[in-house]
């Protein structure tokens, strides 16, 4: 369930701020606290708790989640039809996604931001926080649905990374972590039939440059798994 809520001004009593959380209301109050993006509801917030005030939070409903959005947006045009200046960014239901910032904004937050060091940086996840992470998105796949929508947004657009060489050192670590190991056999076949009838390998070949290097990786790669089992051998002996 999701709780939609309004934050007033402790000493006026006057409607700020409208939203939506699935947590509880005293721990939204306090993500709101210590928010540093900086929007209407950021400066409103700062200057209270620069008097030693902190927003009064109050219950306007409990919806689910198939009227989560739809809710908050109904709420804060009620809200602004009755006169009370929101300081809510947008209309509600999509957060920032719907909000365009004008030039003079832009440069705002550019000069506020100038010379702060990320809150993030030089932070790392503890092991259980990675543990944590990882159970939560186990098993979760996207529906074929947003599948299409990634692949259409991605369309057309180059690899991040085209036209940025790998240099020599990261050629050596990635290789050094693939050394010895072997794809599923799951993971072979599937890549063996997606290129069943691909027409956009049909009459391709490799550059002469590229046959060379792919040559001598191969070369490389099976003198090092004979040194290896030569080794092994040596071992088991001893």
């Amino acid at each position: 369930m999701n709780t939609v809520y309004l934050l007033s001004d402790p000493i006026t009593s006057m409607p700020k701020y409208i939203g939506v959380t699935k947590h509880p209301l005293k721990k939204r109050l306090k993500q709101h606290l210590l928010e540093t993006r900086h929007c209407l509801k950021f400066y409103w917030i700062q200057s209270l708790k620069k008097e030693g005030l902190v927003p009064k939070a109050k219950i306007l409903g409990v919806v689910d989640n198939s009227e989560r959005v739809s809710a908050e947006m109904a709420w804060i045009k009620i809200f602004r039809m009755m006169g009370y200046p929101l300081v809510n960014s947008t209309d509600g239901g999509e957060g920032f996604s719907g909000l365009k910032f004008t030039e003079e904004h832009k440069k705002n937050l550019s000069k506020a931001n100038k010379g702060q060091v990320p809150w993030i940086k030089g932070k790392h996840h503890t092991e259980e926080s990675n543990r944590k992470n990882s159970k939560s998105h186990m098993g979760i796949r996207p529906s074929d649905e947003v599948k299409e929508r990634i692949s259409k947004s991605r369309s057309g657009q180059p690899a991040w990374n085209k036209g940025i060489p790998m240099t020599e050192e990261a050629k050596e670590n990635l290789r050094l972590k693939l050394t010895g190991k072997k794809q599923p056999s799951e993971m072979v076949e599937k890549r063996r039939k997606s290129m069943i009838g691909n027409k956009n390998r049909l009459g391709k070949k490799h550059p002469e440059n590229d046959k060379s290097k792919i040559s001598a990786g191969l070369k490389r790669f099976y003198a090092e798994k004979r040194e290896r089992e030569r080794l092994e051998r040596e071992a088991q002996n001893v």
